[in-house]
């Protein structure tokens, strides 16, 4: 059983009550976080041991040569205000999960968004929408009026006639499936028909825990299923073509502490990276897994960076993003901290994982903010990365910096503006997509941005990244009341000039 584990703990405990107990650490630069780490210049794709040997050495991905992005002005697809306290997701926060799928690329070039709108119906529940991204944002389309079994999950895909395609795990065990007719209007199905056979009952629940594209344009999808108090995990894949049906293969459970990301492969495997710390612990074991099963097969278990605990800092891998390439090699992008050991960040720093020779290593993408910072300084970035492959076997990451302070409660950390990271040749390019004042800039208001969602274009030149800009009218992130907020769902198109 996948239980919550440090990362959902510590972000919820982060969120609530800043990070540490009032101490007074700050990140002023100093060492670069894990001194065992050869950075390298930033963005240079240096290397350190991961779970493996020495350095990387990785395949170039593509031509050599630095490239230049271009970032379009972001479009605003909804605004909703309200009042928040913390950080954590509002009811009216229209991307409250922020998975891989909301946002996809279909094969005749569209681009669309799965979202949720709060503004209450008729019978008071929010609403599920399409808007069309292909150039600029279309007008919205409403999927389902009321969501009443609104579930965990839900995935965008376009069909071989380029017609958009809705999965949504519902509450109650069920997947609904909503489909666009040539004249604009949607209609629903229960697509979950022969997964009670593979489970060997019917679910009480399912979870859609990630969505992609195999090379030959099926569509795949990771599912968490409980039946009957015991869970599974499902392997789900579609044709493309208008019409076809899910087949669903079922897997052994994952009995992990947490699981960070998922991901299906073509081949019919499942794919996961997680944690297995359980509190309390003293040590705590802050190494971060990954995992693999296949049908009549076993999880393996292998590690992808040590951790550290204790004095003088920890040191792990978190918030990871996981790919499997064609054929079926893993790839993780994720934030390396650094932390004293009463909880605030001393640094952060963005991370690309995978193997070479067998073993696990990592290339350092980022080290720095780009002028997004609070008053510990701008060695805080990598926050949510998101990682995505094009046709040409070059790795696109979209990410996030952090502004950190004190006050008198204690350390204040906000995630704010959009990076971009391309891996060309050996080396990685870097560019901000949308720029943000952090708390040095702005103390009051607070700027931040949250649930990224990415989607590349086969051929690397097109990049399109949606996310949530958040404008709070507070001073820190300890509230004992509701503070005025306003939410903004963007789009923002760059274009990618590559070597």
């Amino acid at each position: 059983m996948a239980r919550i584990g440090f990362h959902h703990v510590s972000a919820l405990l982060l969120l609530l009550a800043g990070c540490s107990g009032g101490d007074d650490s700050t990140g002023d630069g100093g060492d670069v976080p894990g001194g065992d780490v050869d950075a390298g210049d930033e963005g240079g794709g240096g290397g350190d041991d991961g779970g493996g040997g020495p350095g990387c050495g990785f395949e170039p991905s593509g031509a050599s040569g630095a490239a230049t992005v271009t970032a379009g002005t972001p479009v605003a697809i909804v605004a909703k205000t309200g009042a928040a306290m913390n950080q954590l997701p509002t009811d009216f926060h229209p991307l409250p999960e922020g998975r891989p799928g909301m946002l996809a690329r279909g094969p005749c070039g569209d681009v669309g968004l799965i979202y949720r709108d709060s503004e209450p119906t008729a019978g008071g529940d929010p609403a599920l929408v399409y808007v069309d991204l292909t150039s600029g944002a279309g007008t919205p389309e409403v999927v389902e009026p009321a969501l009443t079994r609104y579930g965990a999950g839900v995935a965008l895909w376009f069909d071989a006639d380029c017609s958009p395609v809705v999965l949504h795990a519902a509450s109650g065990g069920e997947l609904d499936e909503y489909v666009r007719a040539t004249d604009g209007t949607w209609s629903s199905s229960v697509a979950s028909g022969g997964l009670e056979a593979v489970l060997g009952g019917a679910p009480s629940s399912v979870s859609l825990e990630a969505a992609s594209t195999a090379a030959d344009g099926s569509w795949l999808a990771v599912l968490h299923a409980t039946v009957a108090g015991a869970e599974h995990i499902v392997h789900a894949r579609r044709a493309a073509a208008a019409g076809s049906a899910w087949t669903f293969t079922g897997l052994p459970a994952l009995d992990v502490a947490e699981v960070q990301s998922w991901a299906a492969a073509a081949d019919g495997s499942v794919h996961a990276v997680y944690t297995n710390t359980e509190y309390p612990c003293d040590p705590c074991n802050m190494d971060l897994y990954y995992g693999r099963v296949a049908a009549g097969g076993a999880w393996t278990t292998e590690t992808v960076q040590a951790g550290r605990w204790g004095d003088p800092n920890d040191e792990f891998s978190t918030n990871a993003a996981l790919i499997v390439d064609a054929s079926g090699a893993p790839w993780i992008a994720a934030t390396f901290q650094t932390r004293v050991v009463t909880g605030s960040l001393t640094g952060s720093e963005l991370r690309f994982y995978g193997k070479r020779g067998g073993e696990w290593c990592s290339e350092t993408v980022a080290e720095h903010s780009d002028g997004y910072a609070g008053g510990d300084g701008a060695v805080f970035t990598g926050e949510a990365p998101q990682l995505a492959l094009d046709g040409s076997g070059r790795f696109h990451i979209v990410f996030g910096d952090v502004s950190q302070w004190h006050d008198g409660t204690g350390a204040n950390d906000v995630p704010g503006q959009v990076r971009y990271a391309v891996r060309t040749g050996t080396a990685w390019s870097l560019a901000t997509l949308f720029d943000q004042p952090g708390q040095t800039e702005s103390p009051r208001p607070l700027h931040a941005f949250d649930s990224p969602v990415l989607a590349v274009s086969p051929d690397g030149a097109d990049v399109r990244v949606a996310g949530v800009e958040r404008v709070w009218d507070t001073d820190s992130i300890y509230n004992s009341t509701e503070m005025p907020v306003t939410l903004r769902l963007l789009a923002i198109e760059a274009d990618i000039t590559l070597p």
